[in-house]
């Protein structure tokens, strides 16, 4: 049972609040898309590391992830 626990991938499409359906993106389209704007803006706006099936996205204490997605809206379109 617990092999199977750790080999499957979340039931996203059963997770309303899930990222991937919020942004209408598959997880592999996300995962990048999160890594390349965390890239860009480095870790002062955003950490994001992906190992396995054990996502985290961090940001700094005094960001709010609207600040963060307008940032990255904004150098995205330079």
């Amino acid at each position: 049972e617990l092999k199977k626990m750790t080999e499957r991938e979340p039931p996203e499409e059963r997770i309303p609040e899930s990222p991937f359906l919020i942004f209408g993106m598959t997880r592999e389209d996300f995962m990048n898309q999160t890594r390349s704007i965390a890239a860009s803006l480095g870790s002062d706006w955003l950490y994001v590391e992906y190992t396995r099936n054990l996502d985290s996205i961090e940001l700094p204490e005094d960001k709010q992830p609207v600040d963060v997605l307008e940032l990255a809206v904004r150098l995205a379109e330079k």
